[in-house]
């Protein structure tokens, strides 16, 4: 049996802080213990269910994730507190801290990759982040790994080849373990009326549900230039934008501009708004230009909503095209407004698709095999088993 700490930036309602929630419930099951850290004290909108599962958690109350040398110290504290078999990091700075926290205490570390922050098209539309910051995060990434030596995961086949090329890893150090979601949480019910009837919606009203933070990297800006193509053959379609970030008053601005006002509703964040708003939806919109895994759209597709995704990173290997739902190429708003206006012309094959990818999700995406699979190799890994560099 061992003890695991997981490390991550915060608790906040991302799909690696969600991930993070599920999998620490669903290891309770098996031999090993969790302990969980967040690196900033806010958000934590995770915490609570996670101590209500029974699973401690710890904040190491810094300002700024960039303030590596205390989160270092932090982990390492907490490594000694609680007696730390194996380091669980996830994401880019917590990873970071972890492989130096662990090296430095002798303790094994295994670090989740969840994002493609090191390829050409996270610079699409994003002024805030240069091709001289990517490759300073490469380099400090690489020596990250030198150092610590962990096993990597990646939660799909286009981060962990990612990694590959970016990283300059050996293959045996990483694995593939798709993210996970619990199938049984997500029941369509028999009428999804409420949040239409709150909104003023009919139950005949087009609803189109996009989901994630307001950043240009998951693609607002072309599903709100999309939008027009398709109300001119369904007037009455709705966009409902859930989430929240920068964008928010630039996409408003762009929607009032392109005659779209009434047709988007920013609804913000929150757990019990996203679960309302995909079982409002009629199709589940994710026209994201770079995406490591795309957890929103596993859950769409647990509630059997059809999915119009773009065909970048892991995407494809969540949404089946023509099966579960359609794949765009990113930054493409004529493609979307297309695929949009295909769902949006026949419910019969809306219905075919949903039902598909409720059945994809049970087949190859339950929270119980992603945890089963995730607890073998911390068994390898504290055994010594798992392939390290030398």
């Amino acid at each position: 049996m061992a003890r695991v700490l997981h490390v991550i930036e915060t608790l906040g309602l991302g799909g690696a802080e969600r991930l993070l929630a599920l999998t620490v419930r669903e290891l309770k099951r098996s031999t090993h213990t969790s302990v969980v850290a967040h690196v900033l004290d806010r958000p934590r909108d995770w915490r609570e269910q996670i101590e209500n599962d029974g699973t401690p958690v710890e904040s190491l109350m810094l300002a700024s994730p960039w303030a590596l040398p205390q989160t270092v110290a932090g982990v390492r504290r907490l490594i000694r507190r609680w007696r730390v078999d194996l380091v669980h990091s996830h994401l880019y700075f917590p990873n970071l801290a972890a492989q130096v926290a662990g090296w430095r205490e002798g303790v094994p570390v295994v670090s989740s990759l969840h994002n493609l922050e090191l390829e050409p098209e996270i610079l699409q539309d994003n002024l805030r982040f240069t091709c001289r910051k990517q490759w300073a995060l490469q380099q400090v990434a690489r020596i990250g790994v030198r150092v610590g030596r962990p096993t990597l995961i990646a939660v799909s086949d286009a981060v962990r080849q990612s990694a590959l090329r970016q990283l300059g890893v050996a293959p045996e150090t990483i694995v593939t373990i798709h993210s996970g979601i619990d199938p049984d949480a997500f029941v369509p019910p028999a009428a999804s009326a409420s949040l239409r009837d709150r909104l003023g919606l009919s139950p005949s009203t087009l609803v189109l549900v996009i989901v994630g933070r307001l950043v240009p990297l998951k693609g607002h800006r072309y599903l709100l230039e999309a939008l027009p193509a398709l109300r001119a053959v369904v007037p009455d379609a709705t966009l409902l934008v859930v989430g929240d970030g920068a964008e928010r008053e630039l996409l408003a601005a762009l929607a009032t501009s392109l005659g779209l006002a009434g047709a988007v509703r920013f609804l913000g964040a929150g757990r019990d708004l996203v679960d309302h708003a995909l079982e409002a939806a009629d199709i589940v919109v994710a026209p994201s230009l770079s995406e490591g895994f795309g957890l929103a759209v596993l859950e769409a597709m647990a509630m059997s909503r059809p999915c119009v995704a773009s065909r970048t990173g892991g995407l494809p290997e969540i949404v089946e095209h023509e099966g579960s739902g359609l794949l765009v190429p990113p930054g493409d708003a004529g493609a979307l407004a297309a695929a949009l206006l295909r769902l949006a012309r026949d419910p019969s094959l809306r219905r075919r698709m949903g039902r598909r990818g409720r059945a994809i999700v049970e087949e190859r995406f339950d929270i119980r095999e992603t945890a089963r699979r995730l607890a073998a190799l911390y068994d390898d890994v504290h055994a010594g088993r798992a392939g390290r560099k030398g």
